[in-house]
């Protein structure tokens, strides 16, 4: 009797020490972001300028037709909301880099901890703290005469934090496989620009050429863009398959598998760390 309670009492006791580590890793990176002011501030910086500069000189350009009847600066909100989110959540991988030089990447590998516990908290770290600057984003709301509706920003939360974590873990994913920041600084801009291009966060998808529409589909952030759009919005969908609407539970899913695949990928990159 005694014998076959160990392994269960062993497989709790691994379970419980895996989810206090992977909570120490993600309250480590919390740290880390709060202590980063400067972070903080200037990543207000790109999204003002996307917003006030960029929307207002193309916004002239384009027919409020052509982009739900909305002004060009509202329709451009969310997809400025998932650049953030998009952009912090892959610089946020960096930190695995950054620990691999100065040795405390060593130090976690080398602690009892299954290595998904460890990818667990790095990713919860980096998602949290771009859903929050993402999140953040919408205080730029009435800059561009947009009012708010507390719901639909309650709404937006889960997604921008799902699409986090699915971006997050494909960072890590790189991250674990290279050995210098430089290295992933170069591959990380080679990823987010045609991630950002694509996503149908300046442009509406629904007018756009096939071959655009049809590379649309291979990026999460297309995803991200049209839910929160019309979570936030209330736009109607542009991701259609068939000439339907595709629901935006499916566009959830889609994130989720994603995430699912990336977090694997990441996990497999780490057992091969020495």
């Amino acid at each position: 009797m005694k014998t076959a309670e160990q392994p269960a009492a062993l497989r709790t006791n691994s379970l419980a020490r895996d989810f206090r580590g992977a909570r120490t890793i993600w309250r480590r990176e919390l740290i880390k972001f709060f202590r980063e002011r400067a972070r903080v501030v200037t990543s207000f910086v790109q999204p003002l300028l996307y917003l006030l500069v960029f929307g207002t000189g193309l916004g002239a350009a384009v027919r409020q037709g052509a982009v739900g009847g909305a002004d060009y600066r509202v329709f451009l909100l969310p997809g400025v909301v998932v650049m953030t989110c998009l952009f912090t959540s892959m610089f946020a991988a960096v930190s695995i880099t950054w620990d691999r030089e100065f040795g405390f990447l060593k130090e976690i590998l080398v602690a009892p901890l299954g290595r998904a516990a460890v990818i667990a908290g790095k990713v919860a770290g980096g998602a949290t703290t771009a859903t929050m600057q993402g999140l953040a984003i919408l205080v730029l709301a009435p800059l561009v005469g947009l009012r708010l509706n507390p719901l639909r920003v309650i709404a937006v939360a889960p997604i921008l934090l799902l699409f986090a974590l699915a971006v997050n873990s494909l960072g890590i994913a790189i991250a674990a496989r290279i050995s210098t920041m430089q290295g992933f600084m170069v591959i990380m801009n080679f990823i987010t620009l045609p991630l950002f291009f694509l996503s149908g966060a300046l442009f509406p998808l629904n007018t756009a050429p096939v071959w655009l529409r049809t590379l649309s589909y291979a990026d999460p952030a297309a995803y991200a863009v049209d839910a929160i759009r019309r979570v936030l919005l209330g736009f109607p969908a542009a991701m259609r398959f068939g000439g339907s609407p595709v629901p935006i539970v499916w566009e959830l899913a889609a994130l989720a598998v994603f995430g699912a695949i990336m977090f694997a990928v990441a996990t497999r990159g780490f057992d091969r760390q020495p």
